[in-house]
């Protein structure tokens, strides 16, 4: 599988890049200086999903890495996307791959949880009897 990165200067996150797969990489060291070695950030699950912490002008910010994903790939918002939500293709707010996550309406985000709600699990298929 072959894995892009896009850097995420524009978005106000400089020496931050973001990969195709939802792996949020970092170019600054230790001495806060950026440099060309780029190394993975580590995440954390909060609200059920996966967020990053990033340092902006001195400050500490959570980002969700979905939401940092789909700036990076789109750039700005259409307007006929204001005021959509995050979706997970799957269901699972942990995969931030491009290929899962996506804009929606409220509507379509709360069919979404219904339908995962009662998703069959792992392990178990689906017979018909």
């Amino acid at each position: 599988m072959i894995v892009t990165m896009k850097p995420l200067d524009g978005q106000g996150y400089p020496g931050y890049g973001i990969a195709t797969d939802g792996t949020v990489w970092s170019r600054w060291n230790t001495h806060a200086q950026i440099t060309n070695v780029w190394s993975q950030r580590e995440t954390f699950f909060k609200h059920g999903a996966r967020y990053v912490k990033l340092q902006v002008q001195g400050y500490t910010r959570e980002v969700r890495v979905a939401k940092l994903l789909l700036e990076a790939a789109f750039r700005e918002l259409p307007d006929f996307l204001a005021g959509s939500k995050i979706r997970y293709g799957d269901g699972d707010k942990g995969n931030c791959s491009l290929t899962n996550v996506r804009y929606g309406s409220r509507k379509s985000t709360y069919f979404d949880g219904a339908m995962y709600a009662n998703a069959i699990p792992s392990g178990f298929s689906a017979v018909k009897v």
